[in-house]
């Protein structure tokens, strides 16, 4: 009977482990869905930043999609609002992404077109390509614009509370991070994006963002 009393002490101590983890990644999905509906509520005026950084959507045959619309739509009225003087495309390398660099081109100069017909001075827009994932692509932005601006970041708005953490440990400093336009979706909707998130938040926490490779901008 004393045999087996080590054995039953183990797995007590990984009944425990599996269930701290399980609360604590249900914990962290509740912070990125609170975090999501927060940042769609109103928050007064706008702070001052350095520049308007567009997380670009992952290319599709499509070119133009909702998502890409969004995006540079609230892009354009931060810089009307005069948030920043400067707008920054930033866009994962296309081989990272499997996709072909074509497709790439064709978004990126489909967002440009889009925000010139706004009349957003083309001088204003800048594109950064480049990193193997979406942290490495925040640390090449944080190299562009330096470690001491403010940088207003625009992406979907189940990302927020992921790009908020990781930005800031890419070495930018995040005034606020602002939600696409109609990007905001019932949770259930968006189970994929929900589940990357939450885990890339548990994980970065922990281990580091540099290694939650799997969410997506």
């Amino acid at each position: 009977m004393f045999l087996f009393a080590p054995i039953r002490l183990a797995f007590r101590l990984v009944s425990l482990l599996v269930s701290a983890t399980v609360i604590y990644i249900i914990f962290s999905g509740v912070q990125v869905v609170t975090a999501s509906n927060a940042s769609t509520e109103p928050l007064g005026q706008p702070p001052k930043t350095s520049a308007i950084v567009v997380m670009m959507p992952r290319p599709t045959s499509a070119i133009t999609t909702p998502d890409l619309a969004g995006r540079i739509n609230e892009a354009v009225r931060l810089f009307r609002a005069k948030v920043a003087p400067q707008i920054i495309l930033a866009s994962e390398s296309p081989s990272t992404l499997g996709v072909h660099k074509e497709e790439a081109t064709a978004e990126i100069a489909v967002a440009r077109a889009s925000i010139a017909a706004q009349d957003v001075p083309n001088s204003a827009v800048e594109t950064l390509i480049g990193g193997s994932d979406t942290y490495s692509l925040l640390v090449i932005v944080a190299k562009r614009v330096g470690s001491t601006s403010r940088v207003a970041i625009v992406t979907s708005a189940i990302a927020d509370l992921w790009t908020k953490n990781a930005a800031s440990s890419a070495g930018l400093v995040v005034a606020r991070i602002y939600p696409s336009t109609g990007s905001k979706r019932f949770f259930a909707l968006e189970a994929d994006a929900l589940w990357r998130q939450t885990t890339g938040v548990a994980v970065g926490r922990i281990l580091g963002y540099q290694i939650t490779t799997w969410v997506p901008s």
